[in-house]
């Protein structure tokens, strides 16, 4: 395929087909590839061994020191290419991602340093924003610090689909949609690859649950693959160019994600046409012979028994010497275009180690409030600076910055609601701050004695008893309640039923509170979806907080205060309960095994959503069955409250035969400067008759801040192949002819306006391939 494109690239400059400017990029293009393949071409077949694998295998003679000098240099890193000094050819550092860079904050160097890194919003927030312009910065700073603290890829963005209200690792996603994640992934590689550095979208794919990840076989339908799980990738490669794509532990119909070759070679390289690295989630697969069969490039991490896997396929002929020098390729092809092989040739000079933290802690606490959202508000909100207020709930005074694992970052500091009121001209009873800041020791005492397993589940903080007496001075003193309520979720577990629910103790503060205060705000500082449905008639205002990294405490306050106006939207639906959740029947619900991979006897068999998930909602996931169905929900996909009033008008939807092009004029009617999101969603052609969802979101634009009397106008485009539908019988993506309804809202069930726009039909033939298969039973052993 290279050889074609450059030999039909040739043709084209003979004809004066292409500009001056084209031809000067094809030349650049053609240099590059004859450099990569003399450089392929003087490697050892040793030495494009090691390339396939992360260090890990032994060393090849003479490269020890070399080895031993990045594993010992950069303590916290999570892996990096093997390095050839013969041919000049440098390691690059990959370290986890996404909502910041993860480290350790003490490199192990001659100098006496701190190494701390931005801990920033967490991948719900960040698309609660709706905002990609948001995004982007948020991505420019991360890939900052990235290449200012040496590392070459940051691995993330995370953006497989909210398929569960429990997953292990929502946080670290952005959506129940497919189009909204795929374009805030978009944006946040955009905003990280402009800094010289790459990312790794992950992970691909599938990967909606964290028990027996390493062994589970997800069971979908190709047409809920092609929509919904593989489709929000789809958007990201449209619209951006990540450097890597890290493939997933699952196996996805009876075949390992990193093992596939029709996911990763015929799907990803030849329909999308993806020019990057693919890399394997660390310990992900069970035979590298096959991973590299079936396009992998580079094999995390690089254990001694994978490499002996991939040398005695070679010996017996199973695997070729070609098919290791396309993966090779890729790899040269990533360290050529790295920050670190430009410092190596002097055309940029090395990283600094002091990238501008207190710049991008500012980012971290603007985009953060963005991404909040406003869920009620009855006239109690914004409250005015000066005011007395009590902080209850023990969250209040023990901030959760973001969620367990590899989407974890060290960071210097988490600010504390306290502090953060008081900052803001608030007056804190330090009375009940005492109380809650004495329980919290104690409890992180008896924890410290009595420490967890390092995947176990983590343990919060319950709630201390409060004596009335301090109580009944706060509300003599006219304060205001704000009570926090918080949920950690991530890597290695699903989340437990118990989480989604306020506790015994939660729901009893919140009532007692309600009786004693005239004015009752609750915040949510979670990573995960809660049930609101049962309490939320019972406080005055509610503000889904999420996790916004360091300055989670700073971004409530200035919501809180006014000093910014809320303008975050729901990316998921918040549900009445779990039974009305569509994959809740096929979701491991309270699995308490062991981690990774549960066993299984010959009498037992394997049990159904531990060693095999049937997705048997289909494309139905979220709001697609919420609203496709009538179930009413607590808060729908895309809601979110403003302290102003906004009105649209001159909505336009007109195709020109390739897309749809939507204006509309949104004007601030209210008293406060602020943003808001048009949302537009699409009812295709006789969506029923078809078995399509009533309405999908295919566009979005966010306003900037608008003054009082303000107006914008928005321009949106909406592809005809974006409204396609995939047809399996015919393994086609069907744009059907005919009028498509074009909605504008401000959530899904807020539908403001609707035009019916005509559209010619369509059908794109794509490859017959991830048809479910029998599942086979299997005995794994992992082995790292």
């Amino acid at each position: 395929m290279r050889r074609l494109f450059f030999f039909v690239s040739t043709i084209l400059v003979l004809v004066g087909c292409i500009s001056k400017e084209q031809k000067e990029i094809l030349k650049e293009q053609a240099r590059k590839e004859a450099q990569i393949d003399n450089l392929l071409r003087s490697l050892t077949l040793e030495e494009k061994l090691h390339l396939c694998f992360g260090l890990g295998p032994k060393p090849i003679e003479g490269d020890e020191a070399v080895v031993d000098s990045i594993k010992r240099a950069y303590p916290g890193y999570a892996g990096a290419t093997y390095p050839v000094r013969r041919v000049g050819i440098p390691a690059l550092l990959l370290c986890d991602g996404p909502a910041g860079l993860r480290i350790d904050n003490v490199q192990a160097t001659n100098e006496v340093k701190d190494y701390w890194c931005t801990s920033f919003p967490i991948g719900s927030l960040l698309a609660s924003t709706w905002n990609n312009d948001a995004i982007e910065e948020v991505g420019r700073a991360i890939g900052n610090e990235t290449r200012e603290y040496g590392v070459d890829i940051i691995l993330g963005p995370g953006q497989n689909i909210h398929r569960h209200p429990l997953g292990g690792r929502n946080y670290e996603y952005f959506s129940e949609d497919p189009f909204l994640s795929g374009m805030i992934s978009a944006a946040y590689v955009r905003g990280v690859q402009s800094q010289g550095v790459g990312t790794s979208i992950k992970h691909f794919a599938v990967n909606n649950q964290e028990t027996s990840r390493l062994s589970n076989d997800a069971r979908v339908s190709q047409r809920a693959l092609r929509e919904i799980y593989l489709r929000n990738f789809e958007y990201t490669l449209k619209n951006s160019e990540p450097w890597t794509i890290m493939t997933s532990y699952n196996f996805i119909n009876n075949v390992h994600a990193s093992e596939n070759y029709d996911l990763l070679t015929t799907i990803v390289r030849k329909e999308w046409g993806y020019k990057g690295l693919l890399v394997t989630d660390w310990g992900a697969g069970y035979d590298s012979a096959k991973q590299i069969e079936a396009g992998q490039n580079l094999i995390q991490r690089g254990k001694p028994w994978r490499y002996e896997q991939v040398v005695k396929a070679l010996e017996e002929g199973t695997l070729t010497e070609k098919q290791i020098d396309n993966s090779v390729r890729y790899v040269l092809e990533l360290v050529d275009k790295s920050y670190r092989m430009k410092v190596q040739k002097g055309e940029a000079p090395k990283h600094s180690g002091t990238p501008d933290l207190a710049t991008h802690n500012y980012i971290a606490r603007k985009i953060s409030a963005e991404g909040m959202v406003l869920l009620k508000n009855s006239d109690c909100l914004p409250l005015n600076g000066g005011q007395k207020v009590a902080l209850y709930g023990s969250t209040s005074y023990s901030l959760i910055a973001g969620g367990l694992g590899a989407g974890d970052v060290n960071s210097k500091y988490v600010k504390t609601l306290p502090q953060a009121f008081e900052s803001l001209g608030f007056v804190v009873n330090k009375d009940i701050q005492k109380v809650y800041e004495a329980y919290i020791t104690d409890f992180k005492k008896y924890m410290k004695a009595n420490p967890q397993p390092s995947q176990a589940r983590k343990i919060l903080p319950g709630q201390p008893v409060i004596p009335e007496r301090l109580i009944e001075k706060s509300v003599a003193a006219a304060e205001v309640a704000i009570v926090t309520f918080g949920r950690v979720t991530g890597e290695w577990n699903d989340a437990l039923t118990s989480s989604f629910s306020l506790s015994k103790d939660e729901q009893e503060l919140l009532e007692y509170l309600r009786q004693r205060y005239s004015k009752l705000i609750v915040v949510l500082n979670t990573g995960m979806v809660m049930e609101t449905a049962s309490w939320k008639d019972i406080p005055d205002g509610i503000i889904l907080a999420w996790q916004g990294g360091s300055e989670t405490a700073s971004a409530v306050a200035d919501l809180i205060s006014g000093k910014v106006n809320p303008s975050g939207h729901l990316p998921v639906s918040f549900p009445n309960n779990l039974a009305e959740v569509p994959s809740s029947p096929y979701f491991p619900c309270d699995y308490t095994g062991p981690v990774n991979i549960a066993p299984w006897t010959e009498e037992s068999g394997e049990k159904e959503t531990i060693h095999y998930t049937n997705y048997a909602e289909d494309i139905y996931v979220g709001y697609r069955h919420y609203t496709s169905f009538n179930v009413p929900v607590s808060y729908p996909f895309g809601f979110g409250l403003s302290y102003t009033d906004f009105e649209f008008s001159n909505f336009t939807a007109e195709n020109n035969g390739v897309e749809t092009i939507i204006t509309v004029d949104v004007k601030n009617v209210g008293q406060r400067e602020g943003k808001q999101v048009a949302q537009i969603y699409v009812k295709a052609a006789e969506s029923r008759k078809y078995d399509k969802p009533v309405r999908e979101l295919k566009a979005y634009s966010k306003t900037k801040s608008l003054l009082p009397g303000e107006s914008e106008r928005l321009v949106m485009k909406v592809k005809n192949e974006d409204l396609a539908s995939f047809d399996e019988a015919a393994s086609a993506w069907v744009t059907d002819r005919g009028d498509y309804t074009f909605m504008l809202g401000t959530d899904v069930n807020t539908i403001l306006k609707e035009i019916k726009v005509s559209v010619a039909g369509s059908r794109k033939k794509v490859h017959n391939v991830l048809k479910k298969q029998p599942h086979t039973p299997r005995h794994l052993e992992y082995r790292g």
